[in-house]
């Protein structure tokens, strides 16, 4: 997974390597690119949109706690496709 994927760059490296990869950034214009890139892998791989402030969660007091939380659910919305009628 290649969080904040920009253009792709280290996907780029594990889809070289025969890696599949998941592409994650919240600019949908760096996605593009990062599209582009990736055209010529033939591995699995997939873009996304993330919404960071669809993840946020604050406790006051505990800094270590509110950014644990926020990354697990950040990775939550990133590794569901949306095909599960159930959730």
């Amino acid at each position: 997974m290649d969080i904040g994927c920009g253009v792709g760059k280290y996907a780029i490296r594990f889809a070289g390597r025969g890696c599949g990869v998941h592409l994650l950034d919240l600019a949908d214009e760096m996605l593009k690119y990062a599209w582009e890139n990736m055209r010529a892998y033939d591995v699995p791989w997939r873009a996304q949109e993330c919404d960071w402030e669809k993840a946020d969660v604050r406790i006051d007091g505990d800094v270590a706690g509110q950014q644990g939380i926020r990354f697990n659910i950040f990775q939550l919305f990133s590794t569901y496709y949306g095909e599960d009628a159930r959730l």
